[in-house]
């Protein structure tokens, strides 16, 4: 059975040809112009990547597209006859697609793992616990835990004249508007009390 055939029961049909019509382009050539052996083409490419839900579909169409224009630009870069720069620019867009459909690669197998795991929810049922107390706790700080015996490095030091530059630069675009401050980071005002804006 086709993948189109298969999410044609879950997919509105637009959406499949929409798919679908994207790719027969890719296939055309190497069919000599056969539109239904390019469809069935893409479908086998398609089914490949097994995809369940309207993302899926959508990814594995880019891995699919991708990797074909992949190829297809490092097929052209072998024509000795092309100018160097012209190689050169195939070769690099080959390597720009490859890693895009790697990145939809993983993107889709992640969909897919989180389509077979159970959400936390589903896996166990509801037991009735005891409520603990709710205690108030203070609210979590984003500074990093630095024992008080730290010495600033100058990494430390390049970091901090990197925010406090920062700082001044967003300071000079909101001097115009009232009532807008920007507070100094911790780590600034405690290790390079020179740095704090004016």
């Amino acid at each position: 059975m086709s993948v189109i055939a298969a999410l044609a029961t879950t997919i509105p049909a637009c959406i499949l040809e929409g798919v679908l019509g994207r790719l027969l382009p890719l296939f055309l050539p190497a069919t000599g112009g056969d539109t239904t052996a390019a469809r069935a083409a893409a479908d086998h490419l398609l089914a490949a990547y097994q995809p369940r839900t309207e993302d899926e579909l959508c990814l594995a169409a880019t891995i699919v597209g991708f990797t074909l224009q992949a190829l297809d630009a490092l097929g052209q870069s072998a024509n000795p006859d092309l100018p160097l720069t012209r190689i050169l620019r195939l070769r690099s867009g080959a390597v720009s697609l490859s890693r895009e459909a790697d990145k939809a690669r993983k993107a889709l197998a992640q969909m897919q793992k989180n389509r077979t795991q159970p959400q936390p929810d589903e896996a166990q049922p509801a037991q009735s616990q005891p409520a603990e107390p709710k205690t108030a706790t203070p609210p979590a700080t984003t500074e990093p835990a630095q024992s008080p015996n730290h010495i600033p490095t100058e990494a430390d030091r390049l970091q901090d004249l990197r925010i406090a530059e920062s700082i001044k630069r967003a300071a000079a675009r909101l001097s115009g508007i009232p009532g807008a401050e920007i507070p100094v980071p911790p780590s600034v005002a405690t290790h390079w009390p020179a740095l704090q804006p004016l």
